[in-house]
């Protein structure tokens, strides 16, 4: 059986040999809408128990599919959303603005929970030189270009 997605609808396609014409046919056996996660009750009467598994399988790889590809793009819109909402709270939006519930200690810890899921995924955060540091790299680099220059 070979299973098709065609505008809104999942299509189910048996194909059979026709020995006079030396071809397959296929004829579409079974149809359902295209959001649905699993086989429709309808959808499960007219196919065969193995197909109607085949067709489960094949709705489960797509939602599978389609829930990476979701994650993929949330996780590449990460650092704009987080320029966004940094530009949106300094130009004076508030979280009371908004239309839902949202409290701040709620976003905190979204933000620690991303913070711990980052640091585990292997991203460690680049060291920032202290002021300290900057300042004896500077008159290091100045003694450095003197000792050059003389």
């Amino acid at each position: 059986m070979q299973i098709k997605q065609r505008g809104m609808k999942v299509v189910c396609i048996r194909t059979e040999y026709i020995p006079e014409k030396k071809r397959t046919v296929g004829k579409q056996v079974a149809s359902q809408d295209s959001h649905h996660k699993k086989v429709t009750p309808e959808v499960e009467k007219s196919l065969l128990k193995e197909d109607a598994q085949e067709l489960q399988n094949w709705l489960d790889a797509r939602s599978e599919s389609d829930e990476k590809r979701t994650k993929m793009r949330v996780l590449s819109q990460i650092k704009t959303s987080l320029e966004r909402s940094t530009e949106a709270l300094s130009e004076g939006f508030r979280l009371k603005d908004l239309d839902f519930d949202c409290e701040p200690e709620d976003i905190f810890e979204a933000l620690d929970n991303f913070r711990k899921a980052f640091k585990r995924a292997g991203y460690k955060r680049s060291q920032k030189p202290s002021k300290a540091q900057s300042v004896k790299s500077c008159s290091q680099g100045s003694l450095i270009a003197e000792k050059q220059s003389k």
